[in-house]
């Protein structure tokens, strides 16, 4: 949309937004409001039937408190919808440790919005290049037990909501109005005492808004979650242990002591022939004949993470119509990671400067260094074990503040709120090489690698610890009414607008070492930007018959960096008879860059396990070159648009009594213009198109014979550009039966599960679109075709005894497609326990019970996976991550506890 033509809605708006309240307040005495309306994530307008055109599904406190899950993140992960693509805090050597977020459809966390009271979030300070991660919402920063419900939209909402609403919305709705005290507690683990999570929480509230005029409520949390090492890990299958030999116990090759290795050719520089082990290497450590390292020590599974919450919440009636309201909410989370030490192999490690500038070395013992078997100069594979670990102590605090007042003036409902949430993480970084130190020591030949211990001295010369900062925000101005303008056949027909400014800010800083180089094998990343949103929304509801709804909704908004974005949405409701509905949705999506996207921002990161295919034409685990690591920049553009999507959704709800009902719904979501940089992968597939994003090592003796500028990986350099191209359809199923025996209680029953039926990708807009449904390929990690639980909870006096099915269907573990597309299993038969390439389905079985016999006191004891059946063994995250199994489906806490205790004081 032009700028003249977003002046002259904005005006329009306004305009018809002022006159429509100083009318409605002149005839506020003949409006008279006789059944309690309520306001649905999805919509403006406050009604009095929940169920909307868009398909809503809602989880109460009751069934949070029921579900024995650890964290927000882990609950809503067993919603069906929400697939690949979302983030968990289970490793530092991701972008952004520490932080959960959620995926709606497998489009990445950035194409669901998360709300907190029906307002944005604010993203987390981190700058994640990876596919569909640009924006984090930190789910961590959410007090579990203040929630009173999550509503989960499960259809675009930009029309609503703006940008991030492609996919839907998680709406978090925190306590409020409540009067009374509350202290409750809860601890898990499993069968080994693994994976311990420990949780206290004490809620008060006083005053109520319809007697005492007023309200204030306070809750605080404390969580903490013990750590889990992988060599604690026990719940894996046997078989696939024993088809894997040594996992978990083979030892790094990058020994301590060192293995030594000279040039094939002396003087070309090329340190590939293997000359033998330290002569104090232990005998139990010479395997193969080569000094090993048991890195698996310093492998965690899960990590140690303390989490704090306070929220307090006030409301207060300043007359019969308006209510004044405030929120505060600050959250720290607290994660201590560590990793392997420090490493080098025979090759040359690569990394860089903030500005690009390549750092290469090797690891060279000169001759007459007195670790140096040969009278030639060798490189050594070692690991620095008596540096120590690596370690990252992670802290994110999140602080928000919210005033506001709401009320009714004349015909209109209202709602006014100023918001202000801020971010700030720091990473405090230890047991790093230090490169000038580094560089020192070789030349001094003070360092030795024989296995025998340096000096405190020397080791403080060689390492270093340094800090990383960042801080986000979000401060906004909102208002927003709805009233009704006229009756119509089917009710009234009800309006909806509103006005949202807001401005965002970013700022990452690196700790200077880094930025210069300094730190041996460590990435990058740095951001610096802001941007004002101006935003305009008008929402439509239209019963034209008594059993035909139609709503309509717009929204327009102007970002100060790239631009307008507008987005319509139009939904249908038809009741043909009483006991089924049918409905349907279509909107338009956006998505704005990020500002680690868009803005003054940079990203040096590593891709590991990559294959070249000028170096390892045919995969041959033997050779470097099929599994070779190197440095990726990764730039932000500043002429990105945003992405835009067309979404559909079409369903029917039946309900032939009042305690069987059912939905259907078929969604289809198409996304264009993706932003997205090109994989390693992609680039080096066509090197003879993009020469310049390939960076390889210039010594021409490293080439292969014949083959100019062949020489091993160094860099790839990448940018983000509007590139990709994402399909994606599906069925969401849901079903509810409640049985009432007699004297026998209550049976709830409910089944939910989604289909994916395709999910199609095309990297580049000239690229053929690959369906991926089912597989592991794509930019969301594995996609299977199904997912879905079956719940059923027998209610009888002061006991509640519930049962849960929950499956996911297995997949192929590799890409769909052509092989020169990148299609094929990922592994060779060698790696797999499943020579099909597939990762098995995997079904589990929780059994629960609660009681409530003593007024006032709550007891329950959920035990999860009763069968203790072990996670599906995946060789993808085997080599990535070494635990073995992929964690956005599965889990390995095996038979697991939890519980429950609280008691209410009133």
């Amino acid at each position: 949309m032009k700028t003249m033509n977003r002046k002259r809605l904005t005006r329009a708006l306004a305009h018809g937004f002022a006159v429509a309240m100083a009318a409605s307040a002149a005839h506020a005495q003949q409006v008279a409001q006789t059944t309690e309306k309520i306001q649905v994530t999805g919509s403006n307008i406050k009604r009095v039937d929940s169920e909307t055109p868009s398909p809503v599904v809602t989880i109460t406190r009751e069934q949070i408190q029921q579900s024995g899950q650890r964290d927000i993140a882990e609950l809503l992960r067993n919603v069906p919808a929400v697939s690949a693509g979302s983030q968990l805090d289970m490793s530092a050597n991701s972008f952004s440790g520490g932080a959960q977020t959620v995926s709606l459809r497998g489009l990445g966390s950035a194409s669901t919005l998360v709300l907190l009271n029906g307002r944005r979030m604010t993203p987390s300070a981190y700058a994640d290049p990876n596919t569909g991660n640009s924006t984090v919402y930190n789910l961590n920063a959410i007090p579990v037990d203040a929630i009173e419900r999550i509503e989960i939209l499960k259809d675009g909402a930009s029309a609503i909501y703006g940008s991030d609403a492609l996919a839907g919305v998680v709406n978090i709705i925190l306590r409020s109005d409540y009067d009374g005290a509350e202290v409750s507690a809860s601890i898990g683990q499993n069968e080994q005492s693994e994976f311990g999570t420990y949780r206290a929480s004490v809620t008060a509230g006083y005053g109520t808004l319809a007697k005492q005029g007023f309200n204030i409520l306070g809750s605080f949390e404390a969580y903490h979650r013990d750590p889990v090492t992988i060599k604690e890990l026990t719940n894996v299958p046997a078989e696939d242990l024993a088809s894997r030999g040594g996992w978990r116990t083979t030892q790094s090759t990058n020994g301590f002591p060192a293995n030594y290795f000279r040039e094939n050719v002396l003087g070309n520089g090329n340190f590939a022939t293997f000359v033998g082990i330290d002569s104090h290497c232990p005998p139990e450590q010479v395997i193969a004949a080569r000094c090993r390292y048991d890195s698996y020590k310093d492998v965690n599974i899960i990590f140690d993470q303390d989490r704090t919450d306070a929220y307090l919440r006030g409301s207060l009636a300043l007359t019969a119509n308006h209510t004044a309201f405030a929120e505060f909410l600050f959250s720290r989370v607290k994660t201590d990671y560590f990793s392997t030490p420090a490493a080098f192999n025979s090759g040359i490690s690569v990394w860089g400067t903030a500005e690009g500038n390549l750092r290469q070395y090797r690891l060279i013992l000169p001759v007459g260094h007195p670790d140096n078997p040969t009278t030639v100069p060798v490189a050594a594979a070692y690991t620095f074990s008596d540096v120590g670990r690596r370690t990252d102590s992670q802290t994110n605090d999140t602080s928000r503040f919210l005033v506001g007042v709401k009320g009714v003036f004349g015909a209109w409902d209202y709602e006014t709120a100023f918001l202000y949430n801020k971010n700030e993480r720091e990473d405090v970084n230890g047991g790093y090489l230090f490169f000038p130190g580094l560089q020192a020591a070789m030349n001094s030949a003070s360092y030795r690698f024989d296995g025998r211990q340096n000096s405190p001295d020397v080791i403080s010369q060689i390492s270093t610890s340094f800090k990383e900062v960042g801080e986000s925000s979000v401060t906004s101005w909102d208002l927003r009414g709805s009233r009704e303008l006229m009756p119509m056949a089917g009710g009234p027909l009800s309006l909806a607008v509103g006005v949202e400014v807001r401005k965002e800010e970013l700022q990452i800083t690196s700790d200077p070492k880094i930025v210069a180089g300094d730190i041996v094998g460590r990435g990058t990343s740095s951001a610096n930007g802001d941007r004002t949103v101006e935003a305009l929304y008008a929402e439509l509801s239209f019963p034209v018959l008594k059993n035909l709804e139609a709503s309509a909704a717009i929204r327009t908004e102007h970002y100060s960096d790239f631009g307008n974005a507008t987005t319509p949405k139009f939904g249908v409701k038809y009741t043909p008879w009483e006991f089924l509905a049918l409905r349907g949705t279509y909107a338009k999506g956006f998505r704005a860059p990020a500002l680690t996207q868009i803005s003054e921002s940079s990203v040096q990161a590593f891709n590991n396990g990559v294959r070249d295919p000028i170096r390892c034409p045919v995969f041959d685990a033997n050779l470097r070159d099929c599994a070779t690591s190197f440095a990726s920049y990764i730039r932000a553009n500043p002429d990105l648009k945003p992405e835009k999507s067309d979404n559909y959704n079409l369903g029917f709800i039946i309900q032939p009594t009042r305690d069987l009902s059912a939905t259907v719904d078929y969604w289809r979501i198409k996304r264009k213009d993706q932003i997205d940089r090109f994989s390693a992968a992609y680039l080096l597939a066509r090197e003879a198109q993009f020469p310049q994003a390939i960076v390889r090592d210039p010594n021409p003796a490293t080439w292969l014979p014949g083959v100019p500028n062949s020489g091993p990986i160094f860099a790839v350099l990448r940018q983000f550009f509007n590139l990709a191209t994402t399909e994606v359809d599906g069925v969401d199923v849901d079903f509810s039966w409640t049985a009432r025996p007699g004297e026998l209680g209550k049976v709830v029953t409910t089944l939910g599960g989604t289909y994916l039926a395709h999910y199609k990708y095309a990297v580049a807009p000239t690229d053929p679109i690959l369906d991926q449904a089912g597989s592991l390929g794509g930019p969301s990690d594995a996609l299977p075709r199904f997912k879905g639980n079956l719940s059923s909870t027998w209610t009888y006096g002061p006991w509640a005894f519930t049962g849960r099915v929950n499956y996911v269907r297995g997949w192929f573990d590799g890409q769909n497609g052509p092989a020169d597309q990148g299609g094929g299993c990922f592994f060779t038969p060698g790696q797999l326990v499943d020579l099909d390439c597939r990762v098995k389905p995997w079904t589990t079985v929780d059994v629960g019970v609660v009681w409530t016999g003593i007024r006032g006191l709550t007891l329950g004891l959920l035990v999860r996976n009763l069968a203790d059946k072990a996670a599906p063994f995946d060789p993808n995250f085997e080599v990535t991550t070494a635990q073995g199994f992929n964690a956005q489906f599965h889990n390995a806490l095996g038979r697991y506890y939890t519980a429950n205790v609280s008691y209410k004081f009133k």
